[in-house]
């Protein structure tokens, strides 16, 4: 199945108080834009489509993409539903068509694989549920049935107790796009063409819409400003950590780690607080990690035992070594 993902970066981002475009945000010394792009890049038969519009040019420079990947140039800012019309030329016949967003880095590779398959012939909707829903777009049922998306600001006070809202991220075929998309008018006080507009279109042209949930909601998390830019950071390293938990690597505090880039925990080790993890890192089996060190492009053998606020850079420490305290290793050692 080929896919053809859409990626929307063209937002100026006023509120991060920033002259960076918003999707040049880092997380995790890394992008935001580039988070997206990397997850995007492990679909299959995929070809990616950057909408940007404003510094266009910086954003292309500082994200490193997969050959053939399309930009695509939004030249006036007139709203979601607008941007994805830009690339509508370029989608392939018979493809299914997925729409990221480049400040939402933390989607699983899974649930977008899950998304695309269920909006291969039909509209795929990721939904999610809060028990404070303030801000987002609340998803109506009639019956089990998607029927439309209301706007917080537009939403009733019955419509307002629902805790189902949109992600915003969408899966359906090209042929489904192009029908829907020109259908959007720009009836809005803001004059903006919005893509949740699709949804009422087609259940008014009776394509069926199926939703999919998240397996966090910490997936769907972006960000607007620079507080939400934190609650982001926090997320990403706790994700991670959660998920080396699950292999048999220990944590003093899940919260308190962080991961700037791509590592390698082997079993039984443990990462006490504040320990940093970067570029590309190998820790072995029953280490242990003193508070407040940083392990930057290195390889820990098995059995080593680093003490508290130590540096080991561009190294490689050798099994049932004790360093530390204090120690500051490499680089090229």
């Amino acid at each position: 199945m080929k896919i053809d993902v859409i990626i929307l970066a063209a937002g100026k981002g006023t509120r991060m108080g920033s002259n960076t475009p918003k999707v040049l945000s880092e997380l995790a010394s890394k992008p935001l834009l580039q988070h997206v792009i990397d997850t995007c890049s492990q679909l299959s038969k995929s070809k990616l489509h950057v909408v940007v519009g404003v510094g266009k040019n910086q954003v292309k420079q500082s994200v490193l993409t997969p050959k053939g990947t399309n930009w695509i140039s939004q030249n006036s800012q007139l709203g979601t539903g607008h941007a994805v019309k830009q690339a509508l030329k370029f989608l392939r016949p018979g493809a299914t068509t997925l729409i990221m967003y480049g400040d939402v880095p933390l989607v699983n590779i899974k649930t977008l694989k899950k998304l695309v398959s269920v909006g291969k012939n039909n509209l795929g909707l990721l939904t999610f549920n809060l028990d404070k829903p303030k801000g987002y777009g609340r998803i109506l049922r009639r019956g089990n049935k998607v029927a439309a998306i209301v706007e917080e600001k537009d939403a009733s006070i019955t419509e307002k107790e629902i805790t189902e809202v949109n992600s915003g991220i969408i899966s359906t075929s090209a042929k489904i796009l192009k029908e829907l998309i020109p259908q959007i008018k720009n009836k809005y006080s803001s004059k903006e063409y919005y893509l949740t507009d699709v949804i009422q279109l087609a259940t008014e042209n009776k394509i069926s819409i199926k939703t999919v949930n998240p397996d966090s909601t910490n997936e769907v998390l972006g960000a607007n400003d620079k507080q939400e830019l934190q609650k982001l950071e926090r997320a990403y390293h706790s994700n991670i950590a959660e998920e080396f938990m699950k292999s048999g690597v220990n944590f003093a505090d899940t919260h308190r780690v962080e991961f700037r880039g791509k590592a390698i925990l082997g079993k039984n080790s443990f990462l006490d607080i504040n320990v940093i993890v970067e570029g590309e890192s190998k820790i072995g089996k029953n280490c242990f990690i003193g508070a407040g060190s940083i392990i930057k492009d290195s390889v820990i053998q098995d059995d080593v035992t680093v003490e508290p606020n130590s540096l080991i850079e561009n190294s490689l420490i050798g099994s049932l070594c004790k360093i530390g305290p204090f120690a500051h290793i490499g680089p090229e050692a």
